[in-house]
């Protein structure tokens, strides 16, 4: 039998309540296991496991290294994170890049998945790419919910590769409520503090912006622009505040907490609840990014004037990249197989980038001439870096 301890163990301990851990020392030390018998183990309920790594899902799972600029576990009853980083910890190219297990717990498979959303949406991770928003996709993937699994399952339901979330018409009219909703409490609280305004009418505000929601990885609404009102706004004591606005005429009701500095925040938009993060926000800026399901979004929220200019901002051009060979993944140079001057075929290796105790060809795309080799073996290189340049 195989006596080592398995990753998956907390889901048998959540669902047993027995600590494996606390046995394998009892063991050692020679007492004896406790229960006894198998048929003293009983299972109740159901716990999932999530493996969070610092790897980037839409380049096929590549690893990302960097410090934990920010690092907020979630927390709750049915919520347990097994991990070995803290804020500042870094991850490197020499070891395996897994940040955590989140487990969550329930009395089933539907109330477990519930507490896995509502877990990875909190989780705040900032400094290094991670594969949350993967995680979070899957549980909202239909097979995924029925549990019909198989060690095919990514093969077969992304046979493209992952592309990002999918975002249904209330999930992007959520984002530009929310987005609408952050940016009033900054003004809000900028006028109040610099004495200008102290009497800011959300609503007014609110009437006279857009938002331009750009999805990140091309999730199909990138660069639309949306008109937006705030009709009534209304605060209680509690804090909790409620907006009745107009979405390119459609109306919607946000209800919200949100406090500038928070991070993570809660809202319900028109009766479906919401967690959200903030990540980048500014008072001088008009640009902030907001993460849902484990996916970053940025938008810009426009006054009439700033919206119309905006169609005359240059569009940044996109990188020439056929004539050079990038390391994918930060790493470092285990062999150069080319030389300057050599001419080399598409699809041949010319580099070796070793990362994570793993070696990763790099292969020409296209046929050509070496014209320069930018690094040396056994150097250490970023994602994206040049490695070899063609003539």
């Amino acid at each position: 039998m195989n006596t080592r301890l398995q990753v998956e163990h907390p889901v048998t301990e959540q669902i047993t309540g027995i600590d494996i851990v606390e046995q394998m020392i009892r063991i050692a030390a020679g007492h004896a296991l406790l229960p006894a018998k198998q048929t003293d183990v009983k299972i109740n309920g159901w716990a999932l496991e999530s493996r969070v790594y610092a790897e980037d899902p839409l380049r096929g799972f590549l690893p990302s290294i960097g410090n934990l600029k920010q690092y907020v576990e979630p927390s709750g009853a049915n919520v347990r994170v097994d991990s070995g980083v803290v804020e500042g910890s870094e991850i490197s190219i020499h070891y395996d890049p897994m940040i955590s297990k989140l487990i969550t717990y329930g009395k089933d498979r539907t109330e477990a998945l519930a507490h896995m959303r509502r877990a990875l949406d909190s989780y705040v991770i900032r400094g290094v790419t991670h594969n949350i928003n993967f995680l979070r996709s899957l549980c909202d993937h239909p097979r995924f919910i029925e549990g019909r699994l198989t060690t095919n399952f990514i093969p077969e339901e992304y046979p493209n590769g992952y592309k990002g979330a999918s975002l249904s018409e209330l999930d992007v009219r959520a984002l530009v409520a929310s987005a609408v909703v952050v940016k009033s409490a900054l003004i809000a609280q900028q006028t109040s503090l610099s004495g200008v305004n102290k009497s800011f009418n959300a609503e007014k505000y609110a009437n006279e912006e857009t938002a331009r929601l750009h999805v990140a990885f091309g999730a199909g609404i990138d660069a639309k622009t949306f008109k937006v009102g705030v009709e009534k706004t209304n605060t209680t004591t509690a804090g909790k505040q409620t907006l009745q606005m107009n979405i390119d005429g459609k109306p919607l009701t946000v209800e919200s907490t949100y406090q500038r500095g928070q991070q993570v925040f809660d809202a319900v938009v028109d009766g479906k609840s919401y967690t959200l993060q903030v990540i980048t926000s500014s008072d001088s800026s008009a640009r902030l990014t907001l993460s849902f399901a484990g996916t970053s979004f940025t938008l810009d929220v426009l006054t009439p004037r700033q919206a119309e200019l905006l169609k005359y901002m240059p569009l940044a051009e996109a990188r020439d990249t056929s004539k050079l060979v990038v390391s994918p993944m930060p790493g470092a140079v285990f062999s150069i197989k080319v030389k300057v001057g050599e001419e080399v075929a598409a699809g041949q290796e010319v580099a070796v980038v070793e990362a994570m105790k793993m070696q990763n060809a790099l292969r020409a795309t296209n046929p050509g001439k070496v014209k320069a080799i930018k690094v040396k073996q056994g150097q250490t290189v970023t994602a994206d870096q040049v490695l070899i340049e063609f003539e």
